[in-house]
């Protein structure tokens, strides 16, 4: 049933066509942005549904803001796209693009056509309405700064009200608004449905549904990763992530998924007697001590020691350490920050002169 339902969406290419009158297109939306009192407009040329006396199903759009503004849709359908006007025969697009045409004009001829007129709503139905082509007319009148977004139209008429017998078939009966709205609503349900995978995949996802993604894969990023395109890339790693959860691997793998520098991850139980040096590499066996070759980052620190904590081993404590841009590093050792190891430099002896391990002859 839900498959029979077309959807036009009224995006950028179809909005840049028609005539604004106090309105901008901005990313497919209508946004209105004078704030002077006054009528603001928008014709959008007509759609076509490709089926003779088509039976239109309804406008929703969403809206932002809106002031004092008072919101009214024209809309009528017919099989032809052009009429007979003073004896000339006339495209309804140019007629109704047309400036030199008053509104007044315009709103006569809709009523004309047959057409309807809904005011306060943001769903419009449109089931009173049988042609191949539709014409919409937007009219706010008043002030302040109002965007309607979303903009999407349905064909063909509402799906649950023709599944009932031809008696309660009137398309101004209370029955048909009434069922329109549980129609609406399983039209919207199915869409989701038909594009779940956008709503899963990781690289499409909404933010919100990527928290909730971690969330159910065991890793809280909800308040702390911020970044999108980082909070992605997360995301796609935690499978991997936690297969090897609670081992030095899961420890490398979170570490690189924030941290573009060298790094090094080293283990207490690994080192000699001599290679210990106070508790710089932990107190126990099972702790464990991260070199990152990269100026000292509280935040970074605080988001590395956060995650880290969710996939180490459970008795094991790490630690986190910073060496600036102007420190070096070899075999287990490190700098304090306020020290710096100097880079070797040629040097020349001269009477009495000595080498020292910081110069070396060329």
């Amino acid at each position: 049933m839900a498959g029979l339902v077309k959807k036009y969406v009224l995006g950028n290419k179809r909005l840049i066509r028609s005539r604004c009158d106090g309105f901008a297109v901005e990313d497919n939306a209508l946004v209105m942005k004078k704030t002077e009192s006054g009528d603001h407009h928008v014709y959008l040329r007509g759609i076509d549904g490709a089926q003779e006396g088509m039976q239109w199903g309804h406008l929703s759009f969403r809206t932002t803001g809106g002031g004092d503004c008072a919101l009214t849709v024209r809309a009528f359908a017919s099989d032809n796209d052009c009429f007979l006007r003073r004896g000339v025969v006339v495209k309804t697009d140019d007629f109704l693009m047309d400036e030199t045409v008053s509104d007044l004009v315009k709103e006569q001829f809709f009523e004309a056509a047959g057409g309807i007129t809904v005011s306060g709503t943001r769903d419009v139905l449109l089931g009173a309405l049988h042609g191949r082509r539709i014409w919409i007319w937007i009219e706010a009148i008043g002030q302040g700064e109002l965007m309607l977004a979303d903009l999407a139209l349905y064909a063909p008429g509402d799906d649950f009200f023709r599944t009932f017998p031809e008696i309660y078939r009137a398309d101004e009966d209370f029955f048909y608004r009434y069922l329109s709205v549980y129609s609406t609503m399983y039209n919207e349900l199915q869409e989701t449905i038909d594009h779940i995978d956008q709503y899963l995949d990781p690289d499409t996802a909404s933010v919100a549904a990527l928290h909730r993604f971690s969330s159910w894969l065991g890793l809280e990023t909800e308040g702390v990763v911020t970044d999108e395109k980082t909070l992605r890339r997360v995301v796609k790693a935690l499978p991997a992530l936690f297969a090897v959860k609670g081992t030095k691997k899961a420890i490398e793998m979170t570490i690189a998924l924030f941290v573009d520098d060298p790094f090094y991850v080293v283990e207490r139980n690994l080192l000699t007697s001599r290679q210990i040096d106070g508790d710089m590499y932990g107190e126990t066996p099972w702790d464990f001590t991260v070199l990152i070759n990269r100026s000292p980052d509280e935040a970074m620190r605080a988001m590395l020691e956060y995650f880290i904590s969710q996939v180490k081993p459970a008795c094991a404590n790490g630690k986190i350490i910073f060496f600036g841009s102007n420190s070096s590093l070899d075999f287990f050792t490190y700098l304090d920050f306020n020290g710096q190891v100097l880079e070797n430099t040629p040097a020349s002896l001269d009477s009495g002169g000595a080498l020292t391990g910081m110069h070396y002859l060329q």
